[in-house]
């Protein structure tokens, strides 16, 4: 699949589970707008990615960047999907607030399984829960 369809793919069932699960109140945003999804009046950029292999270790990389160019001034956060969680039928899904000054994010499974992004974690949900203050 390619990777305009995977990110399509990921706003939709990121919009699905905030708006039927939580309640929010969902707008999808053009293509050409710098974010993906307006959810309660925030500007949030979706980034998905599956878990790759790279050499001993398995990561997920996110592309901040959109043509190489980083451009954080119109987007309050970042949800950061991760699909292929091992042992685990769901994603997980993390927020991060711009600006991240970073082109690239990387996660290795060795940083979530310590609790290093747990706080991303807990703003998703907190997100999701309506009680998110950026």
């Amino acid at each position: 699949m390619r990777k305009q369809k995977i990110g399509l793919r990921a706003e939709k069932r990121l919009a699905t589970f905030l708006s039927g699960f939580y309640g929010r109140v969902i707008s999808r945003a053009s293509y050409a707008s710098p974010f993906d999804l307006l959810i309660d009046g925030h500007r949030a950029e979706v980034k998905c990615a599956a878990l790759q292999k790279k050499g001993k270790h398995r990561t997920w990389k996110f592309n901040i960047h959109r043509h190489g160019v980083l451009s954080e001034q119109q987007t309050d956060f970042y949800i950061l999907r991760l699909e292929g969680v091992p042992y685990s039928k769901y994603a997980i899904h993390m927020l991060l607030r711009s600006p991240i000054r970073r082109k690239v994010v990387e996660i290795s499974v060795r940083a979530l399984l310590n609790q290093r992004f747990a706080s991303a974690v807990d703003d998703f949900y907190a997100l999701a829960k309506g009680k998110y203050q950026p």
